[in-house]
């Protein structure tokens, strides 16, 4: 420790601090001020963005969690709006120009009917249901994306409070 070290026999403590090291001392002070007190804003901005990342993610897995419920759904043979519109157009087309031969076959095609309808009603919450899964997934990487400019920035101002206090210790230490 420092207070261990021997002062040198001709050591004057007025002689010590001159205006320089008054200035370089108060210059160093204020650095480190400066230096601890971006490092716990940067430590605030971390922590909101965490439970913000931890938040979203608990969103998305709720929403994830009714997206697969919906996809074992077995009225949900079509996920793409258009392609299940046009195969309904199509069988409803076929329907009203077949001439049925028995009932057997006018109430399969009906029950397909009716399934394809299903199938676009159901998609018209499954849409937007993946959508937000998407766009939870886009938020969660911009945040994560702040989270590392933060973490670097409480690297570097850990790094500039090591360096400050090195300098201090080196700049006016006695002898």
């Amino acid at each position: 420790m420092f207070w261990n070290v021997p002062y040198p026999e001709d050591f004057q403590l007025k002689n010590y601090w001159d205006d320089g090291r008054k200035k370089l001392a108060d210059e160093l002070r204020d650095k480190l001020a400066f230096h601890r007190q971006q490092l716990n804003g940067d430590k605030g901005k971390n922590i909101e963005l965490q439970k913000q990342i931890d938040s979203i993610k608990e969103q998305q897995r709720v929403k994830r969690r009714e997206l697969h419920e919906m996809e074992m759904d077995p009225d949900l043979v079509y996920k793409d709006f258009d392609q299940a519109s046009a195969k309904l157009a199509l069988v409803e087309e076929r329907y009203r120009q077949h001439q049925f031969s028995s009932i057997r076959e006018e109430k399969q095609m009906v029950s397909e009917v009716d399934r394809l309808k299903r199938n676009v009603h159901r998609l018209g919450k499954y849409g937007p249901l993946v959508t937000r899964v998407n766009e939870m997934s886009g938020e969660i990487e911009l945040l994560r994306a702040q989270l590392r400019e933060v973490k670097m920035r409480m690297r570097k101002n850990v790094d500039g409070f090591h360096e400050t206090k090195r300098r201090i210790a080196e700049e006016l230490k006695v002898g």
